[in-house]
């Protein structure tokens, strides 16, 4: 999903498994664009939960609940 004029860009990343997440390309992003919401997509998660990464903070969720987080922005 692009960023919407005037709005921050959301990263989107996702994963089969959760616990395989490796952080550095999403906070290589946040370093070009440190201001937006982070979210995980991965099979294995069934309730959204937030997770730290360094500074950084990510939502890990299911594919299927993601259209309504991004509704939340």
């Amino acid at each position: 999903m692009p960023a919407r004029r005037g709005q921050n860009p959301a990263a989107i990343e996702c994963k089969w498994t959760a616990d395989r997440f490796d952080p550095r390309s999403l906070l290589s992003f946040r370093q070009a664009y440190p201001k937006g919401r982070n979210f995980i997509v991965a099979h294995d998660v069934e309730r959204a939960y937030s997770r730290r990464f360094g500074e950084v903070e990510a939502t890990l969720t299911s594919l299927q609940a993601l259209p309504g987080l991004l509704q939340e922005e």
